[in-house]
């Protein structure tokens, strides 16, 4: 049998393992670790000095974890292993794979060399503690397509359609769709997010999945169909770490906390975060005057919304990867002329979701660009969704262009 706790020490979150590792332990250690990195631990010390045996059905478990925390600069320490089973480790060729301590005296000094990496440098704002990188690069370009006045009068028609160059558009979103053939795409638009000039987008359908297109330098030819949308282009010109002193960082006060740290009036915001709760929304039909009301009244009348939109009255894709794109103003009358025209009334930002797979992030600032191409890269993709104020993250880092304008 196994018994397993969790304690802290010098600074670490430690997993205590006392019994037998095998086929029928393992999924409980591999829970206690799964836990921790869903918290957000990136180095988890597993105390080893009371496991007496340990099969390969307890090695996969640490292998599966260990290849996930690398891919974030963490690791899974493995402390106190006894001759026997450091000897398991060895034979499977796996005890290089892993930090090995048996003092105290290493511990502490492999918290030393943790901390050293970790820059202390952060500004607290209401809730939320930020870390900041800055780069001295130019305003990016914001980029309106469409118009939104179509849709709740369930009014687009092909007129409608603006076809938008990849390269045009770094980050974006909007209604969108793939396809060259009004009659063949023109059910298929849906939430859509752009992210490093992929497209990834939900159509409004009752059985959907989400369908995307990989952005290549080589790509000719590949134009994506927008109803109404927005983006930018741009570097960032700031590099953002965030994290909640106590309970989630909610969107609505996320937003809030970067004009205060940045500044600016209009912001293009990437985030790439853990998501405690996601609240959102999608369209269940297509806009366009085939699929109009019967009624007469526009899809978001009280007795149209429940057949349009999808709704859902509870949070969703808890402990899941979420990249989010969208724009901000430090308040609608600064959003003026530029922006104003795509912002909601209620608010002054304009958001979707990709939601991925679950697993761990890194969040260090500098890494948000490799992350997003990994993340976008490797790992499946659920569902795009229009980003509500109180959905909630545990804590991620976030990409800033300054808009000129």
């Amino acid at each position: 049998m196994l018994q397993c706790s969790i304690s802290e020490d010098f600074g670490f979150k430690w997993v205590n393992a006392e019994g037998r590792i095998d086929g029928l332990t393992s999924p409980q250690i591999h829970s206690s670790l799964s836990e921790l990195v869903e918290k957000g631990e990136r180095v988890v010390v597993v105390n080893m000095e009371r496991v007496g045996y340990v099969s390969s059905a307890g090695l996969r478990v640490f292998l599966i974890v260990q290849k996930q925390l690398k891919k974030v600069e963490g690791e899974v320490v493995l402390y106190g292993l006894s001759p026997q089973v450091a000897a398991v480790f060895q034979t499977a060729g796996l005890l290089g794979f892993f930090t090995t301590l048996s003092t105290r005296e290493e511990i502490a000094a492999r918290a030393a060399a943790h901390l050293a990496q970790t820059p202390e440098a952060s500004t607290r704002i209401g809730n939320i503690d930020f870390k900041k990188v800055g780069r001295n690069v130019e305003n990016g370009a914001y980029l309106s397509i469409g118009s939104q006045k179509p849709l709740a009068c369930c009014g687009y028609s092909v007129e409608d359609v603006a076809e938008i160059d990849p390269r045009a558009l770094r980050f974006g979103l909007g209604l969108a769709c793939l396809g060259d053939d009004w009659g063949e795409y023109k059910g298929l638009f849906g939430e859509a997010i752009v992210i490093e000039h992929s497209l990834f987008f939900y159509p409004a359908l009752k059985r959907s999945a989400v369908d995307f297109m990989i952005f290549s330098e080589q790509q000719r030819g590949v134009g994506y169909r927008f109803l109404h949308g927005s983006g930018f282009t741009g570097q960032f010109k700031y590099l953002i770490s965030f994290e909640a002193v106590e309970g989630l960082v909610l969107l609505s006060e996320l937003i809030e906390g970067i004009f205060e740290l940045v500044g600016g009036r209009h912001l293009g915001v990437v985030l790439l975060a853990e998501s405690k709760g996601l609240w959102g929304m999608n369209l269940k039909k297509v806009p366009i005057v085939e699929n109009r009301p019967q009624n007469g009244k526009g899809i978001f009348d009280p007795g149209n919304f429940p057949e349009w939109m999808e709704f859902p009255i509870e949070p969703s894709a808890f402990n899941h990867i979420v990249v989010a794109a969208g724009v901000a103003a430090k308040d609608i009358a600064s959003a003026g002329a530029l922006m104003g025209a795509d912002l909601p009334e209620e608010g002054g930002f304009h958001m979707h979701a990709a939601v991925f797979a679950k697993g761990p992030l890194s969040r260090k600032p500098e890494s948000l660009e490799l992350e997003l191409k990994r993340v976008t890269g490797e790992l499946e993709v659920f569902r795009v969704q229009h980003m509500l104020g109180q959905s909630g993250f545990a804590g991620g880092v976030a990409g800033i262009v300054e808009i000129e304008g």
